[in-house]
């Protein structure tokens, strides 16, 4: 199963649905857990409002998928306080859009730090767009820059 979380200060819903419904239209299995959904495909496994306790709740949930693909988890910055996704090795981090001060909730710094400590653990392959606040925070290893500003990947 390739495992794809995607973060950002605002576009993480409407990229997990679109990319969730490209993997399906392309013949993958594909699951998803965002703050809308939680499908398994094109079915709705539960009630769902992305408020998971810890990374053994997570683990329940996910047991239920029958190894699809694809799962696409949209990151939620309580969840990931909560280490929710510690246990998890994502093959794909994406991040849709960034800008610092963006949440009312946290101070900048504590905002860019929970970003960035999601995006620099070394594991998989970062997905960044370089027109964004702090673009420097985010390189990782292995990362693929795009820009909304020009055509080049």
């Amino acid at each position: 199963m390739n495992i794809i979380g995607i973060s950002g200060s605002y576009g993480k819903t409407s990229c997990a649905l679109g990319l969730h419904q490209l993997l399906m239209e392309l013949g993958y299995s594909s699951s998803l857990l965002c703050s809308t959904d939680f499908l398994k495909n094109d079915k709705p496994i539960l009630k769902w409002n992305n408020n998971i306790n810890s990374s053994k709740e997570l683990e329940y949930y996910l047991f239920q998928l029958d190894d699809p693909d694809f799962l696409i988890i949209e990151i939620a910055e309580d969840n990931f306080l909560r280490g929710v996704y510690d246990d998890i090795t994502f093959d794909y981090k994406v991040l849709t859009a960034f800008k610092n001060g963006y949440n009312q909730h946290r101070s900048k710094e504590q905002y860019l730090n929970i970003k960035t400590d999601f995006f620099n653990k070394p594991e998989g392959i970062t997905i960044i767009n370089k027109d964004i606040d702090n673009y420097d925070s985010f390189m990782a290893e292995d990362s693929i820059i795009f820009s909304y500003s020009d055509d080049s990947c």
